[in-house]
């Protein structure tokens, strides 16, 4: 290599080193935690697709072919207050439940980690 290109690549690196500095200066201990709860996260996810994702697709599949009141309520029909209900039931079962709780829980188990 000749002495124009380790220049140019001493000041690309000083260049990206002030960028850094100015967007907060990560430290390799914060990145290292961060990748952490990122992969925890996309693991809690994959798994969430294989046990209920799937499961999701086949409902709204059943959904688009016969309707949501009737997915929800049967052949024999419901009031609006149960097939609210079931609806409601049906969407923390599918979402709130194995998905959201455990993704809330893990990032505020990670935020209360990093702060004490």
């Amino acid at each position: 290599m000749n002495k124009k290109s380790l220049q140019k690549d001493n000041t690309l690196f000083i260049r990206f080193s002030k960028v850094v500095s100015i967007l907060g200066g990560f430290k390799m201990r914060r990145v290292g935690a961060w990748s952490k709860l990122i992969f925890i996260l996309i693991v809690l996810v994959v798994i969430w697709f294989f046990l209920f994702g799937i499961r999701l697709i086949g409902f709204f599949s059943a959904v688009n072919e016969r309707g949501l009141r009737a997915t929800e309520c049967g052949t024999q029909g419901c009031s609006d207050t149960v097939f609210f209900l079931n609806t409601a039931w049906t969407f923390s079962f599918f979402v709130i439940i194995p998905l959201v709780i455990p993704l809330v829980l893990v990032i505020y188990w990670s935020l209360k980690k990093k702060i004490s």
